[in-house]
């Protein structure tokens, strides 16, 4: 085999290699719960990890000990003005999110640039009535001291004016009921949309995976 075959082969190779490295590490830490965790609290407040396959959302109720969510992100934010008692709080990809609605809308531009981490990053808010259940949907039930913390780590992602309000992307959600909003931080293959979020999980001691960049290190029961 000539040096030309041998140098095309390996860089048709590597790409292949490195994916099939991420994947597994991506399932094999998924699976290893992070600790020490909290044990399950027997009374507070629910919050609930959805997921539709291959991205994870954190339902939030929109007021509970304290934390009005929508003093950040009021429903007026978006198509419909109704007041809903549960939010969905996302993260990702600012070109990604806005130009792929659902995963066959993905481009090979788009998928590249945000691997790269070359993109600015937007939370993704829905207003949501409320939770089916489904094997996709994990309950939680945290204390107070520890839904506020971690509240206040959420908070904390958004962009913000120089009046300390968040900054609404207009006329960018996919439906009637929610918005995108102006984020901190980069999307990369380590800190993907649902590693981001387990991150503040984890911070929390909350059950999640050791890194969780797939749903699975998410939405599996730790308890």
């Amino acid at each position: 085999m000539s040096r030309f075959l041998r140098h095309t082969l390996v860089c048709l190779l590597a790409p292949v290699l490195i994916a099939g490295l991420w994947l597994l590490a991506a399932l094999g830490l998924g699976a290893i719960p992070s600790g020490p965790t909290k044990p399950p609290a027997s009374e507070g407040v629910e919050i609930a990890l959805l997921s539709n396959g291959w991205h994870v959302d954190l339902a939030l109720p929109v007021k509970a000990e304290g934390i009005d969510w929508s003093a950040d992100f009021p429903a007026s934010d978006t198509a419909s003005a109704g007041t809903s008692p549960w939010i969905l709080l996302g993260w990702g990809d600012r070109d990604f999110y806005l130009e792929t609605p659902q995963l066959s809308d993905l481009k090979p531009g788009t998928a590249f640039n945000a691997l790269l981490g070359r993109g600015p990053a937007v939370l993704h808010v829905v207003h949501l009535e409320r939770l089916d259940e489904g094997p996709r949907l994990r309950r939680l039930k945290i204390g107070p001291e520890t839904y506020q913390a971690l509240a206040a780590r959420l908070k904390g992602s958004a962009r913000r004016d120089p009046a300390g309000r968040t900054i609404l992307i207009p006329n960018q959600g996919f439906g009637h009921a929610d918005a995108f909003y102006e984020a901190k931080g980069h999307y990369s293959p380590l800190v993907t949309c649902n590693e981001w979020l387990a991150a503040h999980l984890r911070a929390e001691g909350l059950p999640v995976g050791v890194w969780a960049p797939l749903p699975s290190g998410l939405t599996r029961d730790f308890e």
